[in-house]
């Protein structure tokens, strides 16, 4: 099924390129957060401004996720 130490190897570094990305998502979603409370408090928005920049997030970074999640699987399941 697999073609050894290379295939391996290959799913390690997708792996840590796909963490590396959704570290990259988290810290820039935290500085959305910062900036829309900002703006919130500056210009009394809504307080649901800060639910649609969750969403909207989601909705963005989903692809990622869902990219790091199965490959966070396909390397538990070679390792066992």
């Amino acid at each position: 099924m697999s073609d050894g130490p290379a295939d391996f190897a290959a799913l390690e570094h997708a792996y840590r390129r796909a963490r590396w990305t959704i570290l990259g998502h988290a810290l820039f979603l935290f500085a959305c957060c910062v900036v829309v409370v900002l703006l919130r408090r500056a210009f009394r928005l809504p307080p649901a401004l800060l639910g649609v920049v969750l969403i909207v997030a989601l909705l963005v970074f989903g692809g990622d996720i869902m990219n790091f999640l199965r490959c966070r699987d396909r390397l538990r399941r070679c390792q066992a």
